[in-house]
């Protein structure tokens, strides 16, 4: 696929209103292409506001600089880009394996775990 033909793809798809294929997904082509949208966990991650920063750094970086509020994401934490993708991967072998349990373990005692706590809880009933 060209470059081109990425672009052509992410512009329609913003004007799409699949979830699966938003915020972090919308370039699901580069992030996650091996798990098709029905796999996807997603949660709104991703959809954070821009704030511009302060004076003192746009004038250190030479033009206006801005900077993503990650916070604001579903577990409050930047983690969850990463564990919309691991979790939604986990989903999909768990369905293309026909896996009966499984059990989901983080060693992490903060943003890490609480992402992954929550997107767990999406998987379907007694797998995650």
């Amino acid at each position: 696929m060209t470059v081109l033909e990425l672009q052509d793809i992410f512009d329609r798809r913003k004007m799409s209103n699949a979830p699966s294929l938003s915020g972090i997904f919308l370039f699901h082509e580069l992030i996650l292409p091996t798990v098709p949208p029905d796999d996807i966990i997603y949660l709104g991650e991703g959809h954070t506001p821009l704030v511009q920063a302060n004076r003192d750094l746009s004038d250190w970086a030479g033009a206006p600089f801005f900077v993503k509020s990650d916070g604001q994401n579903p577990s409050a934490s930047f983690k969850d880009r990463g564990m919309a993708s691991a979790i939604s991967y986990l989903n999909h072998v768990i369905r293309k394996r026909d896996l009966p349990e499984v059990l989901g373990i983080c060693a992490s005692t903060g943003d890490t775990s609480a992402a992954a706590a929550l997107y767990l809880s999406y998987l379907p009933q007694g797998k995650g």
